[in-house]
């Protein structure tokens, strides 16, 4: 979870949003033109809470590292 750059970091958020997020919100295509409007229920909602809180985690132990390297 700490291994690799702030890029490899960028890259691996960018993936989590394409493949969890937009494929959930499109209605499994990632790549489907956006729509003007999406409403998400809160089933659709509840699914994309442990996602969400993965990423909180990843970012703040990544922060912790960057911090330790900068002050420690």
């Amino acid at each position: 979870m700490l291994a690799g750059t702030v890029t490899d970091w960028s890259r691996e958020s960018w993936q989590v949003a394409h493949d969890v997020v937009y494929a959930t919100a499109l209605h499994g295509d990632p790549c489907a033109p956006n729509p003007a409007h999406i409403t998400l229920d809160d089933a659709t909602i509840n699914s994309l809470v442990p996602a969400a809180r993965l990423q909180v985690e990843r970012g703040g132990l990544r922060l912790a590292k960057l911090l330790d390297r900068a002050f420690g």
